[in-house]
């Protein structure tokens, strides 16, 4: 007999899932807990060893521990790297057109290189 498929492990298991999902987590405490992880870490590797002695380094620069910041900071953050992707995009869009101008001139700098001469001293 499967023990798990019974109908009190399965509201066993909802009633666990609600109390997780009811806990809010609580940033400064988890910041705390993977500092102290690394700091354990890098008396043993030198690759955990913060940079520049700055631990708070990594919440900066990777996307995943944003979520670890304070609100504000992430929303100068995500603000920063909004218009930093904005930015890329308008040169990239001026670069495109830039390109498609020069290819236009030169398809018409070939088309009138191909098409024959005309003597317009002959024609008058």
């Amino acid at each position: 007999m499967d023990h798990s498929a019974t109908q009190e492990a399965y509201a066993t298991r909802e009633a666990r899932q609600r109390m997780r999902r009811a806990q809010r987590d609580d940033p400064l405490a988890e910041r705390v807990r993977i500092i102290s992880f690394w700091v354990k870490c890098s008396e043993t590797n030198r690759h955990y060893l913060p940079f520049k002695g700055a631990w708070w380094h990594p919440f900066i620069t990777q996307p995943g521990f944003r979520r670890l910041l304070m609100p504000r900071l992430r929303a100068i953050l995500d603000t920063r790297d909004r218009e930093s992707r904005d930015r890329h995009a308008a040169e990239m869009r001026e670069s495109a057109a830039r390109f498609a101008r020069i290819k236009a001139e030169r398809a018409a700098a070939k088309a009138r290189a191909a098409a024959p001469q005309l003597d317009l001293l002959e024609a008058a």
